[in-house]
């Protein structure tokens, strides 16, 4: 069964040296767990709901727990006062097929 990683993010604009610094970090982080397949979008437009958040992440993982053992790693914890600035919003959530 395929998992997913999908963050969905409003980025602060007075928070931009925290997301290069970020980004990075947790880019390689989610490389060495097995991440594969990152899609990055913005939105372009809203058919139905709000327009809450303008930047998406989608990554296929082997599986949840892999996930869920990378963001409660000491390597990620580290990064939380860098992504607790660099976003105003910002939800992660685990998805897998149905």
């Amino acid at each position: 069964m395929k998992t997913y990683l999908v963050v969905n993010a409003t980025p602060n604009p007075e928070g931009q040296e925290d997301l290069k610094i970020y980004s990075e970090a947790v880019g390689a982080l989610l490389a060495k767990a097995g991440g594969q397949n990152p899609t990055r979008a913005k939105l372009e437009g809203v058919v139905k709901g709000k327009p809450d958040y303008p930047l998406m992440l989608m990554m296929e993982f082997p599986n949840g727990e892999t996930i869920k053992n990378l963001f409660e790693s000491e390597a990620y914890q580290k990064l939380l006062p860098h992504r607790n600035n660099a976003f105003s919003n910002l939800n992660i959530y685990i998805f897998s097929d149905l």
